[in-house]
């Protein structure tokens, strides 16, 4: 594919991810102009981590698990191992295992 049919590629895409953030945030109450604001806060965001590289997004059970682990990391309290296995429908082992993996991941985002 030569460089200039890629080039003409991307603003399209942008302007798709930009759509469905937009409607995103509508769909979750926001109004739509500030929507619209925080959409493009959030394209840049993800444009200064990931610009110029392929980026992969999981979709269906892939994504929804891991924004779960991910609650689950972020609700912790260190003690309450047994309320998130009751809330998420999992053992209490498998919590502990789900820290282990997300203060793995933390921690080699803080190696690179």
């Amino acid at each position: 594919m030569s460089e200039q049919k890629r080039e003409h590629k991307w603003p399209k895409k942008l302007m798709e991810v930009t759509d469905v953030a937009e409607q995103a945030l509508v769909n979750h109450g926001l109004e739509q102009n500030r929507s619209r604001e925080l959409a493009k806060v959030v394209i840049k965001a993800l444009a200064f981590l990931h610009g110029g590289r392929v980026f992969y997004f999981p979709k269906g059970e892939g994504l929804d698990l891991a924004l779960r682990d991910r609650e689950i990391w972020e609700r912790f309290d260190g003690h309450n191992h047994e309320e998130l296995s009751r809330e998420h429908g999992l053992t209490t082992t498998r919590i502990y295992g789900i820290l282990a993996e997300q203060r793995k991941l933390r921690q080699s985002d803080k190696e690179t």
